[in-house]
């Protein structure tokens, strides 16, 4: 799998579950800030680091799909796939 495509896709299921994606440039940020997981109330919130390989930009999204019930989720036969491996 393209990891373009395969990021796309993981944000649009993010985005049908209510998950915020904030991509942003934190190298410059003070204090230091890393890409991570934030949880406000019940909303997910994922901010990644363009900065970032587009892999470990995958990994983070991919760590918080599965923090959901995915089994009532229409997801492509290849994300599922891969989010199993995960």
């Amino acid at each position: 799998m393209e990891p373009q495509w395969l990021y796309t896709q993981l944000s649009i299921v993010a985005e049908r579950l209510g998950i915020a994606l904030l991509e942003t440039n934190l190298k410059h940020e003070k204090p230091p800030v890393k890409s991570g997981i934030c949880k406000i109330g019940r909303r997910y919130i994922v901010i990644t680091d363009r900065q970032d390989p587009i892999e470990k930009r995958i990994d983070l999204l991919a760590s918080c799909l599965k923090l959901h019930d995915l089994n009532h989720v229409y997801l492509l036969p290849k994300i599922r796939d891969f989010l199993d491996r995960q």
